[in-house]
């Protein structure tokens, strides 16, 4: 009987104590136990650190890695770069997952000859749990079309961690470091290394919404690092002959900031935010389409 290819998950931990255990034992009891489980304490205040230890004596599968902070990216691709498997994946340390998640994703990707296989996510927040409905249907597309789809659907494909990837697409790739959306920035470049990336309808990975989060809190300076994160993506060599695509992202995320912005009380931030997306959407238009071919849809976006 052939051996199950190993699997390296990368678990990036910060301070969370409080879910450490969660996440820890949902990987450590998943269906398919062909798996390196790496751990990277990125310089916690608390006891997270010396938890991590205590749970690499409970199970060989677990490696631990304790290191300065230097935020998300940097503890991933720390992770990354000792990680053994044939394939990897991440799990956010406040989250957890399905027991059958990586089975599921493995089998995917093996059956559909696949470079990334990707599964639906569940919220998990304050008010309780959103299962959205699911089909349960599987779609394998290729380079273009997945592409299509992580354009079209920016807050959901864009994460790393409801996915399963084969460890060559890293070769060249790693996580920005310094940067606030980190999977904004690599995504599209995995999704356009990869021949195929089978898509499965079922959530799988849970995600745990906290309220103090980057994305939850109104730091005006977050809401234009995610912009910036979505115009990296027009100057990319994978976006080419899709910049509508990624520009229309563009259009709708900047909606939905200023919408925060009008919604807030206006200060000298959100003022400045203001300008530079209407500075930044104006810029790209012109650059990439010329005002004669504005759309209607467009059209309402660019002036707001």
């Amino acid at each position: 009987m052939k051996k199950e290819a190993l699997i390296s998950i990368i678990i990036p931990v910060y301070n969370v104590e409080k879910y450490l255990n969660t996440c820890v034992y949902s990987v450590i009891y998943q269906t398919y136990q062909n798996l390196e489980i790496i751990l990277v304490d990125d310089g916690s205040t608390d006891n997270s650190g010396k938890l991590c230890d205590e749970l690499m004596k409970l199970d060989k599968r677990i490696k631990v890695i304790h290191k300065i902070n230097g935020g998300l990216s940097d503890a991933r691709n720390a992770g990354i770069e000792i990680a053994n498997g044939e394939y990897i994946g991440f799990v956010d340390s406040d989250d957890w997952i399905s027991t059958k998640m990586y089975e599921v994703l493995h089998r995917n990707i093996v059956e559909c000859g696949a470079d990334i296989s990707v599964c639906e996510r569940i919220i998990v927040s304050e008010s309780g749990i959103d299962d959205k409905g699911v089909s349960g249907s599987r779609k394998v597309l290729e380079t273009s079309d997945s592409l299509d789809i992580l354009y079209k659907n920016e807050k959901y494909y864009s994460h790393a961690w409801n996915k399963l990837f084969k460890r060559n697409l890293f070769k060249e790739i790693r996580f920005p470091t310094g940067k606030l959306f980190e999977d904004i920035y690599i995504m599209h470049e995995l999704f356009g290394e990869a021949k195929s990336v089978v898509f499965y309808d079922v959530g799988l990975y849970y995600y745990r919404q906290r309220s103090g989060s980057i994305v939850n809190s109104q730091n005006w300076k977050n809401y234009q690092e995610y912009i910036e994160a979505i115009q990296y993506r027009l100057n990319s060599k994978y976006s080419h002959g899709k910049e509508r695509l990624v520009y229309k992202n563009l259009l709708v995320a900047s909606k939905d900031v200023k919408s925060l912005i009008y919604k807030s009380k206006v200060n000298y931030e959100s003022k400045e935010l203001n300008k530079y997306i209407n500075t930044l959407i104006r810029r790209n238009f012109k650059l990439h389409y010329g005002f004669k071919n504005l759309d209607k849809c467009d059209n309402n976006y660019l002036f707001i």
